[in-house]
């Protein structure tokens, strides 16, 4: 028998049981529904070389984040930081993921896409020589 409790709280469980004679008994637990964080956070698009600033926003009601693992989708990086920085390795999009896990090991993800932008190319061709007052 399953069950699924849509918000924090205490609830009281009683389970009833009559055998096939009509004897019945039952048993109560009280159980405790802990909160799931809700995970958030900032991060602005920037230019290829860059670092970029990691801003969290997760929160939870009444217990504690006690821990973040951010996954940057970039040849396996990853960090414990609340809030951390990170320079991506090329220009692309990055799908950038952040757990938040609980005191009471609840746990909640989110994904938020960053864009690395390519940088210009360019080509000044071969080296100019000039002299003063000349060109």
């Amino acid at each position: 028998l399953n069950h699924t409790y849509n918000s924090p709280q205490q609830f009281t469980v009683i389970l009833n049981r009559t055998s096939d004679q009509g004897c019945s008994n039952s048993v109560s637990r009280n159980i405790k529904v802990h909160p799931t964080p809700v995970v958030g956070f900032v991060a602005a698009n920037a230019c290829d070389g860059e670092t970029i600033n990691f801003y969290n926003t997760s929160v939870i009601q009444q217990d504690q984040i006690i821990a973040y693992e951010w996954d940057f989708a970039d040849q396996q990086a990853q960090s414990q930081q609340v809030s951390p920085q990170y320079q991506f390795s090329s220009y692309g999009l990055y799908s950038v993921s952040l757990t938040a896990i609980s005191d009471w090991s609840c746990q909640a993800t989110a994904v938020q896409e960053v864009q690395v932008y390519r940088n210009p190319e360019f080509n000044l061709g071969a080296v100019a020589i000039s002299c003063e007052g000349e060109m």
